[in-house]
């Protein structure tokens, strides 16, 4: 139990953990969605103290925030983006997208995927420090893990040899991990409202179901750099939703 919540921990953060790492590592799937929530509490609590500190001034709450959920992660997530960017935009052939995954380098597709996901991160963010929906700091992490290590879960490796995310892919969903999501996910709901947050998790399921299929179809399966991108696309997906949503709200005087 100890050795596949170390190992999610190292995976998904760059927080020291003690102890050692699990024979195999899809076994910390089901510990994804609690890592992703506990980042979420540490962003919420960041932008609960920059609204105390710097209320007037919410781009700084954005800006903090993302610096953050950066640091926590050492930037693994936005190489991922970058990576994928740039393969997924030469329009090559399955093995050319792989040859360019593997490529430390970054291309004007990745640079450009970069800064795109971190302005709209800091906007997004303030947005909800200044209309204070903080909710949306809080969820999108577990959004966004959760998606990655259902991915894991039920899609095939797009390499046949090895691969940073090989020994995480199952193809067959721990129950754990079922179970897990499920309870969040009812926590979420029944603590902040069915209708808002119950919409805005499920609409924002959409771009992330549309970037794996169209994973498969380009390279026949996922990589690591696949679920970099998607935790991206799950972050930003769900703030952009929960941003235009609470809007709307707002303007319509609900």
């Amino acid at each position: 139990m100890i050795a596949p919540l170390v190992t999610a921990v190292r995976t998904l953060t760059i927080i020291p953990m003690p102890g050692s790492d699990a024979k195999d590592p899809s076994a910390a799937l089901p510990y994804f969605p609690i890592i992703g929530a506990a980042i979420g509490v540490i962003c919420y609590l960041t932008a609960r103290g920059s609204s105390c500190l710097f209320g007037d001034y919410p781009f700084f709450g954005g800006l903090l925030v993302t610096v953050v959920s950066i640091v926590i992660t050492g930037a693994l997530h936005l190489d991922g983006l970058a990576d994928v960017a740039d393969g997924f935009g030469s329009g090559g052939t399955k093995e050319r997208i792989l040859e360019i995954f593997k490529d430390s380098r970054h291309g004007t597709f990745g640079v450009t995927a970069i800064v795109f996901d971190l302005i709209a991160r800091v906007l997004f963010i303030a947005w909800c420090c200044e209309k204070e929906h903080l909710t949306l700091i809080l969820i999108s992490p577990f959004f966004s893990r959760t998606v990655m290590a259902w991915g894991c879960a039920l899609l095939p490796s797009a390499r046949s040899g090895g691969g940073t995310a090989v020994p995480f892919i199952s193809n067959k969903p721990p129950i754990a991990l079922f179970l897990i999501t499920v309870g969040l996910v009812g926590v979420i709901v029944l603590a902040f409202g069915c209708i808002p947050l119950g919409t805005i998790l499920l609409i924002s399921f959409v771009p992330v179901q549309l970037f794996y299929f169209y994973c498969l179809k380009k390279i026949d399966g996922i990589t690591g750099d696949c679920l970099g991108a998607v935790n991206e696309i799950g972050e930003l997906t769900l703030l952009l939703t929960g941003c235009i949503g609470y809007g709307f709200i707002s303007a319509s005087g609900g």
